[in-house]
């Protein structure tokens, strides 16, 4: 299971570093900013799933979201939870199936994607959620890894920090207004990923050479994460 873990971390973090390389306006602290559109967005899809298993609509998931709650607190009680977890499961297995049927992955990675989806089933129900919610790669799976901390930094409620999000503004601005700056959320995220990096390099799963490469990688892709209103990965 730690090693599903750390194989999740890195496919984020890479996910992270691909989709940080936007050419845009320049920002405050030096870095393009992107002012790109989202090719993949997944929560049209996902969000019907949810407002099922809740009994709610596909739009009130998504407000919801997109005020700063998670998946997981969606859900008020246990059988909410349990029926919610095992919504998005077979919504996942499914699409699974559908992509091995058509040929877009193999079998063997059809294996290895269903061996995983308790882990990012669990993953998305602790953190999935938040303005960026759906769109592109990680697309808000992550707000609840990082939403808590960024809020704190810049002295406002998750709700609050939402609410700012979603009106259009970017994190890196909200900091500036904060007086708090960009760059000590970019120092702040680059600790967060850099920590998972180092678990991976003492478990064997990357080497210590390519760390040193994708540290520097993820400052700069972080500085342009910041300033973008809608960051898409």
């Amino acid at each position: 299971m730690f090693k599903q873990k750390i194989l999740v971390s890195i496919t984020l973090i890479a996910a992270f570093l691909a989709g940080s390389g936007v050419a845009g306006a320049s920002g405050p602290i030096g870095f393009d900013l992107g002012g790109q559109t989202c090719d993949v967005v997944w929560g049209e899809e996902l969000n019907p799933v949810i407002g099922t298993a809740l009994g709610t609509t596909a739009a009130a998931v998504a407000e919801s979201l997109a005020g700063g709650q998670t998946v997981g607190e969606l859900a008020n009680t246990t059988p909410e939870q349990l029926a919610l977890q095992s919504a998005i499961t077979t919504y996942r297995l499914e699409k699974i199936e559908e992509a091995a049927a058509g040929g877009t992955i193999t079998a063997e990675q059809a294996a290895q994607l269903t061996k995983a989806v308790p882990l990012t089933v669990d993953h998305l129900m602790t953190n999935g959620g938040g303005p960026y919610w759906g769109l592109g790669m990680i697309g808000g799976r992550m707000w609840g890894h990082w939403s808590p901390q960024a809020a704190d930094a810049l002295n406002l409620t998750v709700e609050e920090l939402a609410g700012r999000l979603s009106g259009g503004q970017s994190l890196g601005a909200i900091a500036d207004e904060q007086g708090v700056g960009g760059e000590s959320l970019v120092d702040m995220a680059v600790e967060k990923f850099e920590a998972r990096l180092e678990a991976a390099v003492e478990n064997g799963r990357i080497t210590q050479s390519q760390v040193d490469r994708w540290s520097e990688r993820l400052a700069k892709g972080a500085a342009r994460l910041i300033y973008q209103t809608h960051p898409c990965l």
